[in-house]
């Protein structure tokens, strides 16, 4: 199931709390006028042990599918594109 949401495009994944994955494997799930980020368990596989993550600053704005942040492993390296567009006003470096 695809679903529209702030002008991306992403698939629907049921689960606690439903995560929708965008195509750039950076998953969204919306808390009321908020949504939360992450990268999805692909991703992190794929690149295994993370080394390095760059991530937005608070207060930065997002626009959808530009580079929001960068991750980097001993096998890879990959700028992170935003799936949506806002206002950062909270970040996780974990």
């Amino acid at each position: 199931m695809q679903r529209r949401l702030l002008g991306s495009s992403f698939i629907a994944v049921s689960g606690p709390g439903p995560l929708l994955f965008s195509g750039a494997h950076v998953w969204v799930r919306v808390e009321g006028n908020d949504a939360i980020l992450g990268l999805s368990d692909y991703l992190q596989d794929q690149m295994g042990e993370i080394t390095s993550l760059a991530l937005p600053d608070l207060g930065d704005v997002l626009h959808a599918s530009r580079r929001m942040g960068h991750v980097e492993s001993e096998e890879a390296s990959s700028p992170i594109e935003a799936p949506i567009s806002g206002e950062v006003i909270e970040v996780n470096p974990e």
